[in-house]
């Protein structure tokens, strides 16, 4: 759902987004090449990791970071805490 909203806005607005992957696709999965991007090194980052190092690659390289928090605990509460430790604007779209 977020990606078709993404696409349709940014036919009529300015504005780049990715779709950054966590895993190599599976032959049957056809990634997007003008928005699918694998983080450099993922191939060598055993699966257990893979989401933690794609998150700090998000970070490291977004300049604003979009997020949907609703514990604060676990993998989207830390994301955002790394986000807002290295100073990158945070959306937070949670209810």
């Amino acid at each position: 759902m977020v990606l078709a909203v993404l696409s349709e806005l940014s036919e009529t607005r300015a504005f780049r987004f990715y779709v950054v992957l966590a895993y190599l696709p599976a032959e049957k999965e056809k990634p997007c090449p003008d928005h699918d991007i694998l983080p450099d090194g993922i191939e060598n980052i055993p699966p257990r990791f893979a989401i933690n190092y794609r998150n700090k690659f998000m970070v490291e390289a977004a300049d604003i970071v979009v997020t949907y928090v609703q514990h604060s605990w676990g993998g989207a509460a830390k994301f955002k805490l790394l986000a807002e430790k290295k100073n990158r604007r945070v959306i937070e779209i949670s209810a």
